[in-house]
């Protein structure tokens, strides 16, 4: 896939899925805190629903969507 960054944006890959995100050091980055964060959290493996509410640029949803086929809502 060709992707067309802006000239600040760098494309992070995420874990060793095929997960990518666009960021930009102008604007909010995740950091260290986020992947602990997505590591060491209790998710229902099957069913139910996440909420990760002020979720900044989603990665923590990105980062949990790899340990669950719960739903997944970022806002």
């Amino acid at each position: 896939m060709d992707i067309q960054l802006k000239e600040d944006e760098r494309l992070d890959y995420l874990l060793a899925e095929e997960l990518r995100i666009i960021q930009s050091p102008s604007v909010f980055s995740f950091s260290l805190d986020a992947v602990l964060l997505a590591k060491f959290t209790y998710v229902p493996i099957r069913q139910g629903a996440i909420v990760d509410l002020c979720s900044g640029n989603g990665v923590i949803p990105f980062f949990l969507s790899a340990r669950t086929k719960a739903r997944i809502i970022g806002v």
